[in-house]
């Protein structure tokens, strides 16, 4: 598994934190579509949907924010 960048990981946090792009990229004082390129990475590297876009905005995907050994465990669950 490849070293995750820190500075993406800070980003999707505040993405976490905050609830939305928009509002993330104010809270770091990035522009709106910085903090998506770097979801965008962060998504790329990880090979996994982080972020739900949509045209108002995104948010984090709780149904993929886990880890995918949990995520199958919730499916067997059910």
């Amino acid at each position: 598994m490849a070293i995750l960048d820190l500075h993406r990981l800070h980003v999707l946090r505040e993405v976490g934190r905050t609830g939305s792009l928009t509002s993330a990229a104010a809270a770091l004082s990035f522009t709106t579509s910085a903090v998506s390129q770097q979801i965008a990475k962060l998504e790329q590297e990880m090979g996994v949907l982080l972020v739900e876009r949509h045209p108002r905005g995104g948010g984090i995907d709780r149904s993929r924010a886990r880890p995918p050994a949990l995520r199958r465990r919730d499916r067997q669950d059910s």
